[in-house]
């Protein structure tokens, strides 16, 4: 790997851009990086800081040019957390999986920039799924899975209400000291408060009492139902209710639904009504649960550990190379009749891969990276039901916190003045979100009595096209001036106490995130049944995944690392990685797997039974072989349903000639073969059954061996004579003088998973691998 470093760079501070080419423009410094034939894209390997305080410094780039790969397996677009855990996850499993980021640094919507050795925090700083305990906690999964750790800071408050009438509440992570707050200002619905959040506490339980995986994977989902078929069955309950439908079962008073939409708002973007209620529970319980927790050096650390981790366990990360194209290719086999060939970058480089998982929007996945191919049906139909989401308007502030009225006390607030005016949208009326990082981390301020505001509101990209940059800048200072006088009631002084402001809008969202609109996910048109048609990981083309806040469950870091969780399952299945349906059905790899787990089915009862075997020097264990090829036989006539009565095919075997009753056996068992189900009818018909195939076995095999065989082999395999002779007298065959060779196609110490039919009653022998 080649290294090009650049020793000056210089930047101006006014600007927020981190990226390479702001400092290139904006100080009229073209960075330029010889490529050697094959090296296109850019590695941020290190960075060396010398904070000034003046309104310039320098800071020390290295690049690495690296050589892009023509053929990799996996390829992964965007390296937001759903991306990253994917990668991961896969990579761990041996898959030759390469991310594709079109910034210098990873995390996208969760990653950070530093402006003055300030370090701020892109998205919201609210973070869940970093607990110790249970399954829900899916960043901590992913972070462990790759070797990193993480530290953390707890947050004892989720968020600090400010509503209307000079409601304020706190939400503890102690859940007795949330309800009686609730008890506090709504005292009349307090039972039906305590109903609606035991509720969600009934989810959240069942989410936690399973492992999190692909729920487009049949074999995870019978596996879970056995396991825990009463938490299947809760959440089954609940998949086709919202949040909405369940608080107004118990709760009458407008104020107190009011609150439980703000309740969703906060992190879903939409009311009560229209928030699913599974991820209602897994947010409610959680928070209580595993509690909220702030990474230390801000939430940016999440995705940068995740790439290291990536890489140290195979997997690798090209930064600075924006996928411009999914290359498809026609396909008869497939539904689709297209599937994946491969990617093409900006530079024009052209990647081969087998499976290809977006992490960037549905609508930047179909709209623009696959511009040239019509719009699945599928997708028409989900977008009938979805629209984006809206995009936000942030302010970064750099308050000093002496000139503040009151010391600031909670990380998390939401702000809002006029229950009417929740979800609006346009000219910063709605609500006011607020994240205080430094409250729990003072290292994100380099100088100390600082502190770090992200104050930011949902607003809609169409308040923002069409203006020209006077206007544009206009607008900005004018809607954050707004904002910060609707904040002054909470925080006194606050705009005096402001030392350096930082403003983006979906403008800026769609430029740096790379999001169509600067959306931040899906929000349902209207009222869906819960969580029913909200699209999962596979598309309608062959091998192309989506992952992210586009999919199953939504948005939030711990949702679309539980999307990153169910992909990889999902792609792991489809190359055969990890245990799939048939699930139980589906022999073994015998030369890959030294263990071999037979399953065996009483068909009477239709109950399987798992049992662990070692078979060991299967070679010379002559009864072994046999025994082996008789659970062959059975596996290949188990396959498929039975048309044809297989008594008529054993009625008509009756005393012929050798040659007639070989032809005959033979078309017997071919018949069975592709055309047999276990039924038993009574105990004649078993035994009739059994016999007929052990016969057909055994005098088939035995006969073939024997006569293939040298007699010279007689005196050098005494103890296999031997067994043979017994194997024989047990069978009732007739004996002759040509030991028995097991079959060079039996592998030595290999294992394989079948259904051993075992046909006959309790009282009679039974046909088992011992």
């Amino acid at each position: 790997m080649t290294s090009f470093v650049i020793p000056s760079l210089w930047r101006n501070t006014s600007c927020t851009s981190t990226c390479c080419g702001c400092h290139s423009r904006r100080n009229r410094l073209r960075i330029s990086i010889r490529h050697c034939n094959g090296f296109s894209g850019y590695c941020w390997k290190k960075t060396t800081e010398n904070w000034h305080r003046n309104l310039y410094y320098k800071r020390q780039l290295v690049l690495n040019a690296v050589a892009l790969p023509v053929d990799i397996d996996v390829a992964v677009i965007g390296s937001g957390i759903g991306g990253l855990v994917t990668a991961t996850q896969l990579a761990k499993k041996g898959v030759d999986v390469a991310v594709f980021e079109k910034y210098l640094i990873p995390g996208g919507s969760s990653g950070y920039f530093q402006k003055n050795g300030y370090t701020f925090d892109v998205g919201a700083s609210m973070i869940f799924g970093l607990g110790k305990n249970g399954t829900t906690n899916t960043l901590t999964r992913a972070l462990a899975a790759v070797g990193v750790e993480l530290e953390t800071i707890p947050d004892p408050v989720q968020i600090h209400y400010h509503l209307p009438d000079d409601i304020h509440i706190r939400v503890h992570r102690n859940y007795e000291d949330f309800l009686q707050q609730l008890e506090k200002h709504f005292p009349q619905e307090k039972q039906g408060l305590k109903k609606f959040y035991d509720e969600c506490w009934q989810v959240f339980h069942c989410l936690n009492s399973i492992e999190l995986l692909s729920l487009e994977e049949p074999r995870y989902l019978f596996r879970v139902f056995r396991e825990n078929p009463l938490a299947c069955l809760g959440l089954t309950k609940y998949l086709p209710f919202n949040a909405g439908d369940i608080a107004r079962k118990y709760i009458s008073d407008p104020v107190v639904l009011a609150f439980i939409d703000l309740e969703c708002y906060c992190w879903s973007v939409v009311d009560a009504n229209k928030t699913p209620m599974i991820n209602a529970g897994m947010v409610f319980g959680d928070r209580h649960y595993g509690g909220i927790h702030y990474p230390k050096g801000g939430v940016g650390t999440i995705a940068v550990q995740l790439a290291k981790g990536l890489e140290s366990v195979g997997g690798s990360i090209y930064y600075g190379t924006p996928v411009v194209r999914i290359l498809c290719e026609q396909d008869s086999k497939s539904i689709s009749g297209k599937r994946i060939r491969g990617i093409q970058l900006k530079n024009g480089h052209m990647i081969t891969c087998r499976h290809i998982v977006s992490n960037a929007t549905r609508w930047n996945t179909f709209d623009q990276l696959l511009s040239q191919e019509t719009l699945p049906t599928m997708e028409q139909k989900w977008r009938e039901n979805y629209q984006m989401s809206p995009s936000f308007l942030s302010i970064h502030l750099v308050v000093d916190a002496k000139r503040l009225s009151f010391p600031v006390v909670d990380c998390h607030h939401i702000v809002l003045e006029n229950w009417n005016e929740m979800s609006t949208a346009n000219d910063a009326q709605g609500t006011i979100f607020v994240s205080i990082p430094t409250v729990l981390d003072t290292s994100l301020a380099p100088n100390r009595g600082y502190h770090i505001f992200h104050i930011f509101t949902p607003s809609w990209m169409e308040e923002w096209n069409g203006l020209s940059p006077e206007a544009y800048k206009e607008k900005k200072r004018k809607l954050s001036n707004c904002i910060l006088s609707r904040l002054e009631k909470i925080f006194p002084q606050l705009t005096s106490a402001v030392e350096q402001c930082t403003v983006g809008t979906p403008r800026t969202h769609r430029r740096f995130l790379s999001r169509l609109d600067g959306t931040y996910g899906p929000i349902p048109r209207r009222k869906l049944p819960g969580l029913l048609h909200m699209p999962l990981n596979r598309t309608s083309i062959d091998h192309l995944y989506c992952v992210g806040d586009s999919t199953f469950p939504g948005q939030g870091l711990n949702a679309v690392a539980f999307s990153g969780f169910a992909c990889s399952h999902r792609i792991a299945a489809d190359k055969h990685l990890v245990p799939h349906l048939p699930a139980d059905m589906v022999a073994s790899n015998e030369e890959d797997k030294p263990w071999n787990k037979i399953l065996k089915c009483n068909p009477k009862k239709r109950k399987y039974k798992r049992c662990l075997v070692e078979d060991e020097n299967v070679e010379n264990d002559v009864e072994a072989n046999v025994r082996r090829e008789r659970i062959r036989v059975l596996r290949e006539a188990q396959k498929v349903k039975e048309k044809t009565n297989w008594l008529n095919w054993m009625d008509n075997i009756g005393d012929k000639t050798p040659k007639e009753e070989e032809k005959k056996e033979n078309l017997a068992m071919e018949g069975l073969k592709h055309n047999f189900e276990i039924e038993q009818k009574d105990d004649a018909q078993d035994e009739r059954m059994k016999a007929f195939i052990e016969s057909h076995v055994s005098k088939k095999r035995v006969r073939e061996t024997e006569e293939n065989h040298n007699v010279a082999h007689k005196t050098s395999l005494p103890a296999q004579w031997e067994q043979i002779r017994q194997l024989k007298q047990k069978l009732g065959l007739p004996l002759n003088n040509k030991p028995y060779q097991p079959e060079a196609s039996f592998p030595a110490g290999g294992m394989e998973e079948v259904l051993l039919a075992d046909s006959s009653p309790p009282n009679r022998k039974k046909v088992e691998a011992d």
